[in-house]
Parts: C-alpha cells; sequence; structure tokens
C-alpha cells in the first residue's frame, strides 16, 4: 500500500496538489495564531484589518511551506529515480519548476483570498469566531482552486504530450 501511495505521489499533478494542499492547511496554524493574536493579543477589533493580517500571514506562511514540500517531492536527490517524469515539467530547475507552480496559484489566489477572507469576513460579521471564520473560509477556499488548478496542469500536460508525440520524443 506505502509503494503505491508513493508512485501515485511521483506524479506531480498529484503530489502538487497534494503539497499545496498541506502547505495550506499547515500555514493555517501561523495564520490563524496570527488572526487570534491580531484581536486579542494587540487589541485590533476591525473586521477588515483582522482580514487583511490573515492575508499578508496565509501568503508568506503558505509559500515558505510549499517551496519546501515541492523540493522534497520533485527535486530532492534519492537513490531511486522517479518514474512519473513529468513530459511538460521534467528538465526544468528547482526553482524555475517551483515558481511556475507558484505563478499559477498567483493567477487562481485573487479567487481563493476572494472565498477565504470573504467568507471569513462574512462568518466574522455573524458573529462566528476568529479561528472558526478563518479555517473553514480557507478550506473552503483551498478546496476549490485545487480543482482548477488540477484541470489547468492535467491541460498543460496533454500539450506537452501533445507536442512530444509531435516531435517524437516521447517519454519512455
Amino acid at each position: 500500500m506505502k509503494a503505491l501511495l508513493l508512485e501515485y505521489y511521483d506524479r506531480r499533478i498529484v503530489n502538487v496538489n497534494v503539497n499545496i494542499v498541506v502547505a495550506g492547511i499547515l500555514a493555517l496554524a501561523p495564520t490563524t495564531a496570527i488572526a487570534w493574536s491580531a484581536k486579542h493579543q494587540f487589541g485590533i477589533d476591525h473586521r477588515l484589518a483582522i482580514t487583511g493580517i490573515t492575508f499578508v500571514a496565509d501568503a508568506i506562511s503558505d509559500v515558505a511551506v510549499y517551496y519546501a514540500l515541492h523540493w522534497v517531492a520533485n527535486h530532492m536527490p534519492r537513490k531511486t529515480a522517479r518514474k512519473h517524469v513529468s513530459a511538460a515539467y521534467g528538465d526544468m530547475s528547482f526553482i524555475k519548476d517551483a515558481t511556475l507552480v507558484q505563478f499559477e496559484r498567483a493567477c487562481l489566489s485573487p479567487l481563493l483570498y476572494v472565498i477565504a477572507l470573504g467568507t471569513q469576513y462574512t462568518m466574522m460579521r455573524f458573529d462566528f469566531g476568529v479561528t472558526a471564520s478563518t479555517i473553514t473560509g480557507f478550506i473552503g477556499a483551498i478546496a476549490i482552486t485545487r480543482v482548477l488548478h488540477t484541470i489547468w496542469m492535467y491541460r498543460a500536460e496533454v500539450r506537452a504530450m501533445q507536442r512530444a508525440a509531435q516531435t517524437g520524443q516521447l517519454p519512455e
């Protein structure tokens, strides 16, 4: 079972999604702690200020965690070769590859943050706590943007395979 899971995780489209979800979840801890601290330790009681603080905290935390996870999944040296090297991304350096994912995420981030922060703000307006509002908003936003990003990555893979087939450079 472990070998099967690792084989699927070797597929870039899978590990990018897993890593983004894991980064998003791991980023929730510092993000939520910072939002909570803004309200309870620093006395910031304005919902828009808390929403802005949440945005900055999440963006920094999430990107840092994602870069680390992406390196482990796709670029860390290993004893055995990766079986599922992507035709679209297989020859990219770590920085170029991870930054491409971040660029794609940046294109989707307005939607992510409208959903996440809009939900957080609305829930706080209806007297839900900061923590529940933050977590609910980000989980919903991550789910929606993962579906859209998966479609984007799948289409890029298909186009890369079509180009490789036309040039006779299909991966083995």
